[in-house]
């Protein structure tokens, strides 16, 4: 019943203790340069947090009304800039994570980074927003355009395998999510 969110300006993973009721103001802090992206990992009951520098797995400590983070592991990322952090569904030992100029699958088990997956050749790119796959292993992506509200924005999400995109004409937006109700 917590909540965990990142602060890419404030360099902070916090969970707040949303399971005390909409009054609370309680967390718990874990300092992370550039954070970006959280995670929750029901399989090995872990918070996964993104920053510029490191990919973290936390391990959520304590209790619902006191919270506490501790690091269990710290992966330097291989490009600087961590900007996306999901799973990747079918495979529960994977995340993909996006950078300011790649996409890469982070293998939690072995701690290792590839950018050898299907479709890397069409999927890998600067600025990715975003990233997905539908248990198909159809991948969905969002990537700034210009002439949208923002410099960060999109009217646009792609998909490949199959490829194809579908656009909203005015449309504005940062993220695209798969939503699979058989997370993990």
């Amino acid at each position: 019943g917590n909540i965990a969110a990142a602060s890419s300006h404030g360099h902070f993973i916090r969970v707040y203790t949303a399971s005390q009721g909409s009054d609370s103001a309680k967390y718990t802090e874990y300092s992370l340069q550039g954070a970006h992206g959280v995670l929750w990992d029901p399989e090995q009951e872990l918070l996964w947090a993104l920053g510029d520098l490191y990919l973290v797995a936390l391990k959520v400590k304590g209790t619902p009304e006191k919270p506490q983070l501790e690091e269990i592991s710290r992966s330097s990322l291989p490009t600087f800039g961590g900007h996306d952090l999901s799973p990747v569904y079918g495979d529960t030992n994977k995340l993909w994570v996006t950078t300011n100029t790649n996409v890469y699958q982070y293998s939690k088990s072995t701690d290792a980074w590839s950018q050898e997956f299907e479709g890397a050749s069409e999927i890998n790119r600067k600025s990715v927003k975003s990233i997905g796959n539908q248990p198909s292993g159809q991948v969905i992506m969002a990537v700034p355009k210009e002439g949208t509200l923002y410099s960060w924005t999109t009217d646009t999400i792609d998909f490949y395998l199959p490829s194809y995109q579908r656009v909203l004409t005015g449309g504005s937006f940062y993220k695209a999510r798969i939503w699979n109700p058989d997370y993990q």
